[in-house]
């Protein structure tokens, strides 16, 4: 679990990395209206990821209780069950996309001024092609976690994101067009699902991987009960792309890449809580399953502290330094709108408010909950946002997802869960939701005081990392003064003090 959790560790860092880095390579070499119709094409590319109708989950669960158990046929079969349907269903999508795409005006939907459309449609094909075959990489990839080797399964994926990321540097900084990114990327997609065949086939030859065992009786089978994870699949495919989409077709390619640059710096934060919520997931359902109900509250509680916790301390930092840490970020090439930046930030702070609480009633098979609420939110979302937009922009468009998803999961999720934990309501909303909103205004308080000293710094970079840490500090000393139970600094205390007897005794 250590090395698999420190793994996903390295992961969030190239993510965050490569998002952070390529931004400013993308700019400099291809401007904000190339860059803009890469975004709009990357985005609708993405929506075929659907065509893996929530299956991978189900068959990856299936195919470690297999392996656990020794029946090597029955891994067969689902797994080459599964294999069929990842590539079959997929390839059949592309071959329906290619004339549709031929036939549409994509340019003209999406607002391209500088690619053709003979160009566009061929980016949006390698594109199409790198998402759908990417379904079948992630199924090979579960192939190690079935054989609890998970760890080397990331690292593989890693490995991947680390060449995506200097590839594309490379070749964009070398003059490469769109169609070139898109090239190198399809390619290294295959070569990594090449190494991965060709290592388990010599490292574990009892596994066959193919497509001759696969089954359509399974395929059937399969459906019904992944039928929860493709909606919930559904559901943040049309939140993340659809609304990269929304921008670019009722504001166009330069105003998304206002928006998703700034997305990109309030998401890091998210990336950060997903690393706790992968460590917490099998911890969740052993409790649950152990019926170890005071840990499962416990654990749900301090998690969802520190969750939200980050949240304010990225709302503080970027709300106020947002401008001149976009500046820095991509050499003043990407304008700053910081009505956007604020609606954005408040949408991941509600998102982290309730995301824990999504983990652990999904960690307890109860993912219809989350899918009812979820969805709820997603429909009411873009409905008030694109009723804000004409009056106020993108920012209005991006509040009304934030307001609507704070009053319907912000609030209905944890409900939700402290119900099923047996969990006081009121003990949460004013353990993580009142003492993280004093937290909060004492950030706002201290990171304003410090930003006439950032903005007159002749090193401004060291100057902003000099108030990160003093928001940092404050943030720590507030939490544990404020934030932090009876309970809960007790635990700390003893945690603290065992560590230190440790490097005593040693």
């Amino acid at each position: 679990m250590a090395t698999g959790a420190a793994a996903n560790v390295i992961g969030q860092v190239l993510n965050a990395a490569g998002q952070l880095l390529l931004v400013p390579v993308f700019l400099r070499c291809w401007g904000t209206a190339s860059y803009g119709e890469w975004l709009a094409l990357s985005a609708a590319a993405a929506y075929l990821l659907t065509l893996d109708f929530g299956m991978q989950t189900f068959v990856i669960n299936r195919l470690t209780q297999c392996y656990a158990t020794g029946q090597m046929q029955d891994y067969a079969r689902i797994l080459h069950s599964g294999l069929l349907m990842n590539l079959a269903v997929p390839t059949l999508g592309v071959i329906a996309t290619a004339p549709l795409l031929i036939a549409a005006p994509i340019e003209r939907w999406l607002q391209l001024k500088l690619l053709t459309h003979s160009e566009a449609v061929l980016v949006a094909m390698l594109l199409c092609l790198q998402v759908v075959y990417s379904i079948a990489f992630g199924l090979i990839n579960g192939i190690y976690r079935s054989i609890t080797e998970y760890s080397r399964g990331q690292m593989v994926v890693n490995l991947r994101t680390l060449c995506t990321l200097g590839l594309t540097a490379a070749v964009v900084s070398g003059g490469g067009s769109l169609r070139d990114v898109a090239f190198v990327q399809l390619g290294l997609l295959f070569a990594t699902i090449g190494f991965m065949y060709l290592d388990l086939l010599r490292r574990h030859p009892e596994i066959s991987i193919g497509v001759s065992h696969g089954e359509w009786r399974l395929v059937r089978e399969f459906l019904k009960p992944s039928l929860a994870f493709f909606m919930i699949q559904m559901s943040s495919a049309l939140w993340i792309q659809g609304m990269s989409i929304y921008v670019a077709v009722m504001f166009g390619a330069t105003s998304l890449v206002v928006f998703t640059s700034l997305r990109t710096l309030s998401n890091l934060v998210r990336q950060l809580g997903t690393v706790v919520h992968h460590a917490a997931w099998p911890e969740f359902t052993a409790m649950d399953a152990l019926s170890q109900i005071q840990r499962l509250r416990n654990l749900h509680l301090v998690i969802a502290k520190v969750v939200t916790l980050t949240a304010a301390c990225a709302l503080a930092f970027l709300g106020v330094m947002g401008d001149r840490v976009v500046y820095l970020w991509t050499g003043g090439r990407v304008a700053y709108d910081a009505p956007l930046m604020w609606a954005l930030l408040l949408l991941v702070l509600s998102q982290a408010h309730w995301t824990t609480s999504g983990v652990l009633i999904s960690a307890c098979n109860r993912q219809q909950t989350l899918l009812r609420y979820s969805g709820v939110s997603l429909l009411l979302g873009f409905t008030t946002g694109a009723a804000l937009a004409p009056h106020f922009g993108v920012a209005g468009f991006v509040g009304g997802f934030a307001l609507v998803d704070a009053l319907v999961c912000g609030i209905g999720l944890p409900w939700a869960t402290c119900r099923l934990i047996g969990e006081s309501v009121k003990r949460f909303f004013v353990e993580v939701s009142l003492k993280n909103a004093f937290v909060l205004a004492l950030l706002l308080i201290v990171v304003r005081a410090s930003r006439p000293l950032v903005t007159t710094a002749s090193q401004e970079l060291v100057a902003l990392f000099a108030a990160a840490a003093v928001a940092g500090a404050v943030a720590i000393g507030g939490s544990y003064l404020v934030g932090l139970s009876r309970f809960e600094k007790n635990r700390l205390h003893s945690a603290i003090g065992s560590l230190l007897a440790d490097e005593h005794a040693g």
